[in-house]
């Protein structure tokens, strides 16, 4: 569990690079929206919550996956296995 809290803080910690980087600043919604659900992983009831009630309102056509973000790290973990 606590291998996944680490996961978990570290996806956050880069979200938050890319929303405070000026570079990004065009993806801003789709940052948002990972930092959001990456939140909600944290637990079944967080996650279940998001499930219901932010989901169905995100934007598709605005969002991102992690792996669309240049961190290799993120890659091989969520592509290559």
């Amino acid at each position: 569990m606590k291998k996944r809290r680490m996961e978990i803080d570290g996806i956050l910690e880069k979200l938050r690079q890319f929303k405070n980087d000026p570079r990004y600043s065009d993806r801003l919604y789709a940052i948002a929206e990972n930092i959001k659900f990456v939140e909600a992983m944290k637990s079944l009831p967080r996650y279940l919550w998001w499930l219901l009630t932010r989901a169905p309102k995100i934007d598709g056509a605005r969002l991102l996956e992690l792996t669309d973000f240049p961190v290799e790290e993120w890659d091989v973990k969520f592509v290559k296995k």
